[in-house]
């Protein structure tokens, strides 16, 4: 009996180093960073991001950080900050990343460089909760972890069933230049949508979120802000504009109400452009910036900033 116990624990170690010069060979052939990361969120959006944050490899060398929803993907020009500030700039954002998603991020180490700056711009749309799971621990890998590390958690989280969809999910989102369905990133990860060609939604261009589900956003808030000061990054939260023409006064109000308690608990981190005017020109929809509005909103950002000694300080007038 002692001896087939040994017989077959023997068998199972020859097995087992089969296996594992199985996946060091395959990690050696294939390039596991251009697969689908189907076991990374059930966002599309968020699993095309993080190829392309893969394949671009900017959070390297990244100090300045833009993160949040479309509203910081879409509505910030990360070429303008780049240029104006010198900083080395990374638009980490996806659809439906909210505060509470990067408070993940930085917690899991996927941005595990060094930081100074972190900018989140929101909109009455990231209010409340979010349906988007993300495993960072799964996302730090494939960011982070060479090939080895890369090949096994893909082969521990495979998922037959939505492999294939996410291969064309991927080529649809990277690649397409097509009204919504676009995420083709320009160099420093930021998503401008181009006028030309762009066909507006009806519904989307009357659609306006209310300040329902702020309790949520502030908390989350609460708890990001904390983990900067904790990792010595500066936070801006900049709260953007809705459509001049879907302001009516009661909206106005709630949004001041709002811009009152994050200027209470965030001072002179947080700047308030809820209720500042851009031609409707600039706008695809209720929320979102062509390319023009978003280079004009980001001038706007930075204008109530002030590069000294290439550190970003706030205007001293910022009420």
């Amino acid at each position: 009996m002692k001896r087939f116990l040994i017989k077959f624990l023997l068998l199972v170690i020859v097995f087992f180093l089969i296996f594992m010069s199985g996946i060091f060979i395959t990690a050696k052939k294939i390039d596991f960073n251009n697969f689908p990361k189907n076991n990374v969120s059930n966002s599309s959006s968020f699993r095309a991001k993080l190829d392309y944050t893969i394949s671009r490899n900017y959070l390297k060398n990244c100090s300045f950080l833009i993160s949040g929803s479309s509203m910081s993907l879409n509505n910030i020009s990360g070429e303008i900050i780049t240029k104006r500030t010198h900083e080395n700039v990374y638009n980490i954002s996806s659809f439906g990343t909210k505060p509470i998603q990067t408070t993940g991020l930085l917690k899991s180490n996927l941005v595990g460089h060094p930081i100074k700056y972190l900018l989140v711009a929101f909109n009455n749309c990231d209010f409340g909760n979010t349906n988007f799971n993300i495993n960072y621990s799964a996302s730090n890998v494939f960011v982070n972890g060479n090939s080895i590390k890369r090949c096994w958690i893909f082969l521990e989280t495979f998922n037959m069933v939505t492999f294939f969809s996410d291969l064309n999910d991927r080529t649809r989102f990277s690649n397409i230049v097509n009204s919504y369905k676009s995420l083709s990133f320009d160099e420093t990860g930021s998503i401008q949508y181009d006028r030309k060609g762009f066909i507006i939604n009806k519904e989307r261009w009357e659609s306006y979120h209310d300040t329902t589900g702020f309790k949520t956003f502030f908390n989350n808030t609460v708890e990001l802000n904390g983990l900067c000061k904790e990792n010595n990054i500066t936070l801006f939260l900049i709260y953007l504009p809705s459509r001049s023409d879907l302001l009516s006064e009661e909206r106005k109000k709630q949004n001041t109400i709002v811009s009152n308690k994050l200027e209470h608990q965030f001072g002179c981190s947080f700047i308030d452009l809820s209720n500042i005017s851009l031609s409707a020109d600039d706008y695809c929809d209720g929320t979102h910036f062509f390319k023009e509005g978003a280079e004009n909103i980001t001038n706007i950002i930075l204008d109530s900033l002030h590069l000294q000694n290439r550190q970003l300080c706030l205007i001293s007038d910022h009420k």
